[in-house]
Formats: C-alpha cells, sequence, structure tokens
C-alpha cells in the first residue's frame, strides 16, 4: 500500500519542513491511484524481499552473483540455481552465496491499552462523500537476523565480494522495500561487517576454502490479513430537535454537512 503524495497549504505561515528532499527523489515517487488498501506482511514476504534486494546484487569476475536460499527444498535446489550447476559433476560450482534466517527477536512492546491504529481516506461515491476507514492493532517492531556466507577458493575472489558489500553499507544501513513499505537492513554489530574465516581440506587436489560470514538484522514489522477491519463512515450528520410547548410537538430535524478540505 502507498499513500497518496503530501502536499502542504500554501500559506506564509506554514513552516513544515517534512520533505526536504528534490523532486527527483525516490519518496517523492508514490503511486497516485493507490486503492488504499491494507495487505499483510508475513516472514515469507520478508524472506522473499531479502532475497530480491540481494539475489544477483553482486558480480564477481564480471558474472552475476545468485542467491542461494538454505530454508529451501534440496531437490528445488538445482532448478533454482541452475546457472550454477555442473552438468557433468551434477554439483553447484563455487563460489556460493547463501542466505539463511536465524534469529527473530521483539523489539519494542505494544501499549497495554491495546489502541488501534485508523487511518481515514475521503471517497466521492454515489451518495456524496464518504471515509473510509482502516482499523487495525498497533504493529509490533521485529528484528529479523539473516546470516549470509560467501564461499570460495580464491582470497581475490574474497576480497572482491567484501568491496561490494562494503559500498552497499557504506552509510552501515540500508533500505529494503516490500509492498512500498521501508524497512531498514544494517550489519548487526555496528563495528564488524564480516568475518573470514579459512578451512584447510583434505587431498591433494583439495584447496583452501575462504567462508565470508555477514549477519545482518532486518527492523521490520508484521501484519496480518485477519486483523484489518474496514468500515465506511458518513460524512453527513443529522439531528432532531423535540420541542413540547402546548398539546402539539413540534420537531425540528437539522442537518449539518461536515466541512471537508482535500489535502
Amino acid at each position: 500500500m502507498s499513500l497518496r503524495k503530501r502536499i502542504e497549504p500554501k500559506s506564509p505561515f506554514n513552516k513544515s519542513t517534512w520533505n526536504q528532499t528534490s523532486p527527483e527523489n525516490p519518496s517523492h515517487l508514490v503511486d497516485e491511484n493507490t486503492d488504499f488498501a491494507l495487505r499483510p506482511i508475513t516472514y515469507e514476504n520478508l524472506d522473499q524481499a531479502v532475497f530480491n534486494e540481494f539475489n544477483k546484487r553482486f558480480a564477481i569476475k564480471g558474472k552475476d552473483l545468485p542467491l542461494i536460499q538454505l530454508d529451501t527444498e534440496v531437490a528445488s535446489t538445482i532448478f533454482q540455481n541452475h546457472e550454477q550447476i555442473n552438468n557433468y559433476k551434477k554439483y553447484i560450482n563455487l563460489p556460493y552465496f547463501t542466505v539463511w534466517r536465524s534469529k527473530t527477536s521483539p523489539m519494542y512492546r505494544v501499549s497495554p491499552s491495546y489502541k488501534p491504529v485508523i487511518y481515514a481516506v475521503p471517497k466521492m461515491k454515489a451518495q456524496g462523500l464518504v471515509y473510509e476507514e482502516w482499523i487495525t492493532p498497533p504493529p509490533q517492531m521485529q528484528n529479523l537476523t539473516y546470516v549470509f556466507k560467501f564461499l570460495t577458493n580464491y582470497r581475490s575472489t574474497t576480497n572482491e565480494h567484501e568491496e561490494q558489500m562494503m559500498r552497499y553499507f557504506k552509510n552501515k544501513r540500508n533500505v529494503i522495500l516490500l509492498d512500498n513499505e521501508r524497512f531498514e537492513i544494517s550489519p548487526a554489530s555496528s563495528d564488524t561487517l564480516g568475518t573470514l574465516e579459512t578451512i584447510e581440506r583434505e587431498g591433494v587436489e583439495s584447496q583452501t576454502l575462504y567462508v565470508l560470514t555477514y549477519e545482518l538484522n532486518l527492523l521490520c514489522y508484521i501484519r496480518k490479513l485477519e486483523d484489518i477491519q474496514k468500515r465506511e463512515r458518513p460524512n453527513r450528520i443529522a439531528m432532531s430537535f423535540k420541542e413540547k410547548g402546548g398539546p402539539t410537538i413540534d420537531v425540528l430535524e437539522v442537518k449539518i454537512d461536515r466541512q471537508t478540505e482535500t489535502i
């Protein structure tokens, strides 16, 4: 769901600085024809967003580096990473770049009063202007920990991958988009981006294996579809006043139209 572009009222007293970015900044590029419908956000959606962000984002020796999901079925790994399959030996060629979600941690507590979050959208319909209200429980922020591993036989390839990962986190954090929601991803440690270990394999033809490990945290929240409610609130208020002044009762009906302003 994306929200409508906000336009500040033209007033000399308006000193709002809510967005001082240039007009070409992605924060201004929103969907003007959105239906405003809240959509669910699940762990599967977040895992897919992380996969899409890093899959073939880096290149090793001029070739895009696919990302291997370790939580998928083993039989499907060959079909998902067919570009790396050695057809003669029937295994995946090095280098490997794998991902695994290892931990889920709640961040902040939700208010004990459990007050729902409500936002209203004005809609013009046949009966007039109505307000569509979306009601949902307050989101609980979570921290999802992902472990990335890069495996190769060459130290030069290791350095090449480290340089690209360091460039990606040049501000020590980045943004992942999911259904126009912006979630922050950053290294688990502010002092360490990745750790390197070497594995000496036995045998005459066995080469040294370099293993780079990155531990990243995704700050996000979960939104369930069954917790979202929608209702329409009419824009017209009708009130009746009864006044008794003798044998008859005079009824005065007053209808008030709520004045609205589209921003």
